[in-house]
């Protein structure tokens, strides 16, 4: 229709519809002629034939039609192309609805409802409907119907009478509660059907042009926020302008849960990853209370914060919320910051998984709260899929934890599936073990320990492409050893172990990449299937304080002198406190050193052990500690240190270190035990 518009908003009513492929594209425009149009059109994926449904957002012309118009759909090749379009189906045609007059005016309210309005997800709420018709409308006795459009997801029972209220005093009540409802009248009504979302109200066929009526519904709340919360109400011809709904009070999920562990009933702990959005802010002292399926076990939360990038992560790390768990329920407090509205914030868990794989995509819910426990916000996420638990084993061979050295790592791997030719066995490691040799793909220092089959090894290969490492191991054989072998590559449950060079991490890396991983993939009809899945946490990287020195820089350097230290060194974490251990000569004594301003001293400094606050320690800065008022030890030779540094003043964290580091060289110490005297002064007489 000429002067209407259609939006490029397009998805399938999935109930009733075959669903599009997720790279279809949109194009929506008005044709040479006025008329609006929308395209869709396949990316690399075709739209296959089938019955589809679709829903479209469209505004309608500013001038009404009194006849029903044509809407048309057809198929085409070389859409693109005017010239050269070929039509595949010939155009079907579908009657759209008739435009409307608009009524003088309609509103919705639930401001003034009180204990009786509930914004939360699939709880029964009560709102406030009133309308006005056209000053110039006729009453037409055969149309006695008034239809009240909800948006997506509200419901009301089949026979929603007993959910529609027409109090005279109700009403009353509610008109005297604000200036806007004044003036209303209620209107009977004698019967109430649902449809969806539609609900038809028969009423009197003598509703008259110049009163305003009124009534309040009971409806459920949808469980998920609609795409357009906007409410209509018709009557005979007439209709009222979209009507914007209240504000529900739903927390939305704005990714899936991001799970590291998904293997059922495997004995480890993993970090689940839950991204969301409150629409009502939590307060300080609030809570969150999550909610998993029954066989969950949540232990703690390690963050929750807003979303950040992963050099933010690293550079900032927040101190973990305090928490409350029972089971697969987990009550999180909020800090002194509150959680605020319409922010992606993230909270990170602790889970273990059930032994039922099919408890994986039951929903998960989170519900929110003020301090005084008054409800706020609630929604629902649908879980993660769980797999049959693998078995991994991962050994740092010579336990050397310091960031950057390197290692020599041993896995162990078994699957509760056999493997049959054909399948893929891939390892991932935590993001910064590089497993890659100096030849592309190649594994470096690969080598098979345990190999329990006559089938050929797997050539392994390894990829950092995307982030974390991962080496895949692809089972293959000829036509001919398959047939012998049946297609069995490898037994279930038989373990196979191999080794492989690296080196460490420069710190350990974000929660979620400190894991090693395994699946167990199979290709079935072009689609990749996981069999069977485990984690195993890394062990944790201590990273190396870079190029510590100690320099003897006072005037007396003598064993046992007072003399000054300058320390300097390269942090690789954030850090304010420095802790330096004099570990050699012995006696060295930093009970009465001075430490430049704005640096200090703290008080638990005593003999070799010197602890400094206040140092504002930045990733790759060089910093420095001049250190005045230093007792050197007994003995000369050169000088052994250790240095660490902290997060805070309490010591509770050690972030980097360096240990048994050389310093100065230290001179002894001479001692004159007479008096100093040349020959010619022992000869006075000889030498006048």
């Amino acid at each position: 229709l000429r002067g209407s518009g259609i939006a490029c908003w397009a998805g399938e009513a999935s109930a009733i519809s075959v669903q599009l492929p997720a790279d279809v594209t949109c194009r929506a425009g008005v044709d040479f002629l006025g008329a609006p149009f929308l395209q869709l059109q396949p990316g690399l994926t075709a739209i296959s034939a089938g019955a589809y449904s679709i829903k479209v957002q469209a505004s309608n012309p500013v001038i009404e039609s009194a006849i029903d118009v044509t809407w048309t759909i057809g198929t085409f090749f070389n859409v693109s192309d005017p010239l050269d379009v070929v039509q595949i189906d010939a155009p079907a045609a579908a009657v759209g609805f008739p435009l409307r007059t608009t009524m003088y005016s309609a509103a919705l309210a639930w401001e003034a409802m009180g204990d009786h309005h509930e914004g939360r997800p699939g709880r029964a709420s009560t709102i406030f409907v009133f309308w006005r018709l056209a000053l110039d409308y006729v009453s037409q006795p055969d149309v006695p119907e008034l239809l009240v459009r909800a948006p997506h997801g509200f419901s009301m029972p089949d026979d929603c009478l007993a959910s529609v209220n027409i109090s005279t005093q109700s009403i009353a009540d509610l008109s005297n509660a604000s200036w806007r409802f004044a003036a209303n009248e209620s209107v009977p009504v004698s019967t109430c059907m649902a449809s969806g979302s539609t609900f038809v109200l028969s009423l009197p066929s003598n509703l008259e042009p110049h009163r305003q009526y009124a009534l309040w519904l009971s409806v459920t709340n949808p469980r998920e926020p609609p795409s357009l919360n906007f409410w209509a109400l018709e009557y005979a011809t007439l209709t009222s302008e979209p009507l914007s709904g209240f504000p529900l009070a739903i927390i939305t999920f704005i990714a899936p849960l991001a799970a590291v562990g998904i293997a059922a009933g495997l004995d480890v702990a993993a970090p689940v990853s839950i991204s969301f959005m409150v629409q009502t802010a939590i307060p300080p002292g609030g809570k969150l209370l999550l909610s998993a399926p029954s066989g969950f076990v949540l232990h703690n939360a390690t963050a929750l914060r807003p979303r950040r990038t992963v050099v933010d992560v690293l550079v900032l790390m927040d101190a973990p919320p305090r928490a409350g768990s029972q089971g697969s329920l987990l009550a999180i407090e909020v800090g002194d910051e509150g959680v605020p509205a319409g922010v992606p914030y993230l909270l990170q868990v602790f889970v273990t998984n059930p032994t039922d794989v099919a408890l994986g995509e039951l929903p998960w819910s989170m519900a929110s709260s003020t301090l005084s426990s008054i409800p706020l916000d609630e929604g629902e996420v649908t879980g993660y899929p769980l797999y049959r638990a693998a078995q991994l084993h991962v050994e740092n061979v010579e336990g050397d934890r310091y960031s950057l050295h390197p290692v020599t790592i041993k896995v162990r791997v078994a699957t509760p599936v056999p493997v049959l030719f054909g399948d893929v066995v891939r390892v991932q490691a935590p993001e910064g073990f590089e497993l890659i040799d100096s030849q592309a793909s190649t594994c470096s220092g690969f080598l098979w320990l345990a190999w329990l089959s006559a089938a050929p090894r797997p050539m392994p290969v390894c990829a950092c492409n995307y982030g974390p490492c991962e080496i895949d191991m692809a089972f293959d054989a000829d036509l001919k050893l398959s047939v012998l072998m049946q297609g069995l590559a490898y037994n279930a449950s038989q373990p196979l172990e191999f080794q492989l060079s690296s080196a460490n991490a420069a710190r350990d890396p974000v929660i979620e990449q400190q894991y090693w991983r395994i699946l167990h993939l199979r290709t079935v009809a072009a689609s990749v299937q996981i069999l069977s899945a485990a984690v195993q946490p890394s062990w944790h990287i201590q990273p190396l304080l870079q190029d510590p020195t100690v320099q003897l820089v006072g005037m007396s350097q003598a064993a046992g002198a007072e003399s000054s230290f300058l320390v300097t060194f390269v942090p690789v974490s954030v850090a304010d406190v420095a802790w330096l251990v004099a570990e050699f000569p012995y006696e060295v004594s930093f009970d009465e050193a001075i430490i430049d301003a704005p640096q200090q001293k703290d008080e638990r400094s005593s003999g070799p052990n010197l602890i400094v606050s206040s140092l504002k320690l930045d990733v790759g800065i060089k910093a420095s500690m001049f250190i005045g008022a230093v007792r050197l030890g007994r003995g000369g030779g050169r000088s052994i240190f250790s240095l660490a540094t902290y997060r805070t003043i309490e010591l509770e964290e050690k972030i980097d270190e360096n240990l048994h580091f050389e310093g100065f060289y230290q001179p002894g110490r001479a001692e004159l035990t007479n008096t100093l005297r040349s020959f010619y002064a022992l000869e006075p007489e000889r030498y006048p």
